[in-house]
């Protein structure tokens, strides 16, 4: 069982903020839980994770609560998890950490043209 202290609100919150900039760039209402053609090619472009992985089980319960937390209707609820948790996986393996002049990372971000110089999903350096 997750505590509050373990649950990812930072994922959680990115997860539905992204969603909602999607959706608002699409012309689509946050309402109409629509999520097919939504994501930018530039994001779709982004690894998942090595080749051959699978999403773990808290990546997709994560993705679950996101989905419930728009209160998507149950026949969607396989597509609307894929979404999410191929969302959190981009993220999870694409982002740079933000750090201050002590090399502490403040926040991550994810920035697809920089992606493309991590070419892997196993990263082994720092920019």
């Amino acid at each position: 069982s997750t505590t509050g202290d373990d649950f990812p609100f930072e994922d959680f919150m990115l997860a539905r903020a992204v969603y909602i900039v999607m959706c608002l760039r699409s012309g689509i209402s946050v309402k109409e839980h629509e999520v097919d053609g939504l994501t930018p090619v530039e994001i779709s472009a982004l690894c998942e994770g090595p080749e051959n992985s699978a999403p773990k089980e808290e990546e997709i319960l994560l993705a679950h609560a996101i989905a419930a937390s728009f209160g998507f209707e149950r026949e969607k609820q396989h597509t609307i998890v894929s979404f999410f948790t191929s969302l959190l996986l981009k993220f999870r393996h694409n982002n740079f950490g933000i750090q201050n002049e002590l090399q502490q990372v403040i926040a991550s971000g994810v920035f697809p043209k920089g992606a493309v110089l991590n070419h892997s999903c196993d990263p082994n350096c720092i920019l």
